[in-house]
């Protein structure tokens, strides 16, 4: 058995490794193609292939029980230290499905975006997001598991903005980055650098086995801000307002992955830090589950008023991730008291994680289609579709269908299970919020039927046709593995079953058991996936042959007249317009909480950053020109030795002539402004610089590398200052304009007041701090 695992763990490795090759070519070929479709083309295609090879590793944990894998990857100088286990294997199949079929998709989808362009440019930021994502829930430090963090974050945030020309993109952008950082990196930052320092240890193995002594007060201080961290980026009411923006703003193949993968990779960082690096915990538990069946409903509700399409499933993410954390927090609060159900609840919640990438992956990529054919998100414009795109409209019914909970599909088996942890738990609250979500559980068919029927239902209202092949094949890969999850639930319940047991190991695993025809919870309920639907297609059979259609089909008739269908059409604004009135005052409160939250930190962020500038302003003022005379006479003084001892007594003395008359000029100004700021006084100095070595910068702009200007003009060039006010960082930013024009630098040649400026600025920043913590930590 040994060696076959040594062969096993050796395919495994090369697999991955071979994977990231792969995603590092796709990233280099899609910017050298720049504005390229043939080039963005074999960019996706490097991509597919590249999550196509990290599909084995998933089902090698899940059918061999392989043991986990480390190894180290050399980037920047440094090792990387990579750990890979079932539940790493469980987001890897996640990230890998939805980047191999959104990038299959992408091949025709980004034709929408002719007007844009920069092809290859997406398809490289495309390519970066997935194998960020990937490092996330592979890396066996925390420190890089902050920098691939920040990496993800940025990729996604260029990503979402992409529309740049529309001021609703870059709002819904400029908000994600706030809130991301504020609410996700910040305290992420802070837990993480409290770990870190006070153990002495960044292996998150190897952190596992000493934080069980540290004070139970520092852990639940820890806990807490993971749960903030990672509860932002997966959208958790209350931190949930950037998500409803963000998603619909992205390109559709893109919101396929925002709430497919990203979201699920909170989830991920939460077990990864909160059940297998820190002990666990009741309580944590409790609070994650409550959370969730919050989340879940007022996503949920929420969604069931929208008339946008895209909108419409962004809501539907935070109520479907409300399932997912009710699982997940039933399964650690059991398991904190040694309840043997608590491999149920994991499982569930991770299943159910599972299906709601498959299938909300599919509704995203679904709205695409719509958007690609009709140019319009609002259901109330569009019907009909179905007769112009078959295809379409049958894909989306199985993924409506998956994530309604209706059996035969996935999304049924997953919220079963879920039902099943709680009201088994013996726990009050537990049951409740089982309840809860069983009832929300109605809500979502409701939501859909309102979706699917004014989308593809009635007579058709605009004219449309199918969308190209390449948007069906990878929209189909998803919709038959709702189906497969649904029907034979081993293909991914022993993966699921191995990944509890990396989360809670106390629990035994006879609390659920798996075959190929059933699967059993505690022994007294069984689900049999074959009875199901073979009773379901007899009911079904009978229904047909017993309402057989005796009547005909005519046009609407109103005395006389006729009328224009519209005025009989029942509009996606129309559905449940009682049912919203009666809960109203929900949907008001639940609107000014969230937006009222998002208002405030983005206040915060502004408020922040002319306090920094404020306090830069008023360091600086305590550096005179006096000081400067000095600083510039020893540097005379320096250049003078240096000049004599390298290129002789002449060329000394002459270089040391004009850095002495410059000191001289600095001390002339030190006396005439006595005091003034030195950021004036260096500013006048960037000026001169500027201009004298203006052309030279000239010069070598031209022979700068065309892919600089292009991600320089994309970046920079044609956005408009909304955000940021000009003093915001303004010493900061006319040094680097200085700086720039000196280098010829042609991204910071343009228009650097932007709050995109400002966003690559503080990440880069972050991450080079990141960085510099990594290589003084690493041995």
């Amino acid at each position: 058995m040994l060696p076959i695992l040594g062969t096993i763990s050796v395919f495994k490795l090369n697999l991955f490794e071979l994977s990231l090759i792969l995603y590092l070519v796709a990233i280099v070929i899609g910017i050298a193609s720049r504005g390229s479709k043939a080039g963005a083309n074999l960019s996706f295609a490097i991509t597919a292939l590249a999550a196509l090879l990290l599909l084995p590793i998933p089902f090698i944990y899940g059918f061999l029980s392989a043991e986990p894998i480390e190894l180290s990857l050399w980037m920047f100088g440094t090792s990387i230290p990579i750990y890979i286990d079932a539940l790493s294997a469980v987001l890897i199949f996640v990230i890998s499905i939805l980047t191999l079929t959104s990038s299959i998709y992408s091949i025709s989808y980004m034709e929408y975006y002719h007007e844009i362009g920069m092809f290859g440019y997406f398809a490289a930021l495309f390519s970066l997001f997935s194998v960020s994502m990937i490092l996330v829930v592979t890396v066996n430090s925390a420190l890089w598991f902050l920098f691939m963090w920040e990496v993800m974050t940025l990729a996604s945030y260029f990503l979402i903005n992409w529309e740049y020309v529309e001021e609703s993109v870059r709002r819904a952008a400029w908000k994600y980055f706030i809130s991301m950082h504020f609410l996700s990196t910040l305290p992420l930052v802070l837990a993480i650098a409290a770990l870190v320092t006070i153990t002495g240890v960044d292996s998150l193995t190897e952190l596992r086995t000493v934080t069980p002594t540290l004070d139970p007060r520092l852990i639940a201080v820890l806990h807490l801000l993971f749960l903030i961290g990672f509860g932002a980026k997966a959208g958790a009411v209350p931190l949930h307002f950037w998500l409803p923006d963000a998603h619909p703003a992205a390109p559709s193949n893109v919101s396929a992955l925002l709430s497919g993968a990203m979201i699920k990779v909170a989830v991920y960082g939460l077990l990864r830090f909160c059940a297998f690096v820190l002990p666990i915990s009741y309580v944590l538990g409790l609070a994650i589950a409550v959370i969730g069946t919050i989340s879940l409903m007022v996503g949920t509700l929420t969604a069931l008023r929208q008339t946008d399409a895209k909108r419409l499933l962004a809501y539907h993410s935070v109520g479907q991730m409300g399932y997912i954390w009710l699982g997940v927090g039933t399964g650690l609060a059991l398991a904190a008291i040694g309840n043997p159900l608590a491999v149920v609840g994991l499982v569930a919640g991770l299943y159910h994680l599972i299906n709601h990438a498959l299938f909300k992956g599919l509704l995203f990529l679904s709205a695409g289609s719509i958007l690609f054919r009709t140019r319009t998100r609002d259901l109330n414009v569009i019907g009909g579709l179905a007769r112009y795109m078959p295809y379409t409209a049958a894909l989306t019914l199985i993924a409506a269908l998956s994530i309604a909970g209706v059996p035969p599909f996935n999304g049924f088996v997953s919220k079963w299970l879920i039902y099943e942890s709680t009201f088994l738990s013996g726990n009050g609250i537990l049951v409740f919020c089982g309840v809860m979500a069983l009832f929300i559980s109605a809500a979502t068919l409701a939501s859909f039927i309102k979706f699917y029927t004014t989308a593809f239902g009635g007579v058709p209202k605009v004219e449309s046709r199918e969308v190209p092949s390449s948007m069906l094949f990878g929209k189909s890969i998803l919709a038959a593995l709702c189906i497969i999850t649904g029907v034979i639930p081993i293909t991914v319940l022993n993966l699921l079953l191995a990944a509890s047991k990396t989360i809670a190991p106390i629990a035994p695993p006879t609390a659920l058991t798996v075959t190929i025809s059933f699967v059993t919870v505690a022994g007294i309920s069984t689900f049999i996936p074959l009875l199901l639907i073979v009773t379901m297609a007899v009911l079904l059979l009978l229904g047909f042959a017993i309402a057989v259609p005796r009547g005909r089909v005519v046009a609407p008739w109103d005395c006389g007249e006729r009328v224009e269908l519209k005025h009989y059409k029942l509009l996606a604004l129309h559905y449940y317009r009682t049912y919203e009135e009666y809960i109203h005052a929900l949907y008001e409160l639940s609107h000014k909480l969230s937006e009222g939250f998002g208002h405030a930190l983005i206040k915060t962020a502004y408020f922040l950053a002319n306090a920094s500038n404020t306090v830069a302003t008023t360091l600086s003022r305590r550096i005179t020109g006096a000081a400067l005379s000095r600083a510039m006479k020893a540097l005379a003084s320096a250049s003078d030795a240096m000049a004599s001892a390298l290129s002789g007594k002449a060329i000394g003395n002459a270089l040391s002539r004009i850095m002495w008359a410059l000191a001289t000029a600095s001390d002339a100004v030190a006396s005439t402004l006595s005091g003034k700021a030195i950021s004036s006084a260096l500013s006048r100095v960037m000026q001169a610089l500027a201009i004298a070595s203006d052309a030279v910068a000239t010069a070598l702009t031209r022979a700068s590398v065309s892919m600089v200007r292009g991600i320089g003009e994309f970046v920079l060039h044609n956005l408009k200052e909304f955000y940021a006010d000009e003093a915001v960082f303004s010493s900061v930013v006319n040094a680097l304009h200085g700086i720039a024009r000196f280098l010829a630098w042609t991204v910071l040649r343009t228009d650097i007041n932007t709050f995109m400026s400002y966003s690559a600025l503080f990440i880069l920043m972050i991450s080079l701090l990141v960085i510099a913590l990594v290589v003084g930590v690493t041995p």
